[in-house]
């Protein structure tokens, strides 16, 4: 809440990226009672599980605005502006959705495969060879 971890935060080398995960207003099943809101099917929840889908949402943001960007690209906005104000926390910092939108594109080339009926191989070296 205050920008801090959590005190059940997991941190360190092995965790890549962090996001909000306490105290986060999420759905609950219908049938069971909210303990912290007077509102059926929501309470106030913490954990990784609220904190995922804050990182699967971004991605989900850049696909919707950007329809032909590759996983990879998606995966590296998501991860390079992540914000470093807790270092040595996480390889990458905390989530930063606006910075994925603003972080300039790789420059990238995709071929283009023109009379596709053709692919040599050459087994000494084990490559594949196409006409482009």
């Amino acid at each position: 809440i205050d920008g801090g971890l959590a005190d059940f935060s997991n941190y360190g080398g092995e965790v890549d990226l962090l996001a909000p995960g306490d105290e986060i207003v999420s759905i609950i099943p219908t049938e069971i009672v909210p303990l912290q809101l007077n509102l059926q099917g929501y309470d106030i929840r913490s954990g990784t599980s609220q904190a995922a889908p804050f990182v699967s949402a971004t991605a989900a943001l850049l696909r919707g605005n950007f329809p032909r960007m590759h996983r990879d690209e998606i995966t590296r906005r998501i991860v390079d502006s992540a914000d470093a104000g807790l270092p040595g926390k996480s390889l990458s910092g905390m989530l930063n959705l606006k910075g994925a939108f603003e972080i300039s594109p790789l420059p990238s080339v995709r071929p283009i495969f023109k009379n596709f009926s053709v692919a040599l191989y050459d087994g000494p070296t084990y490559k594949f060879m196409f006409p482009m």
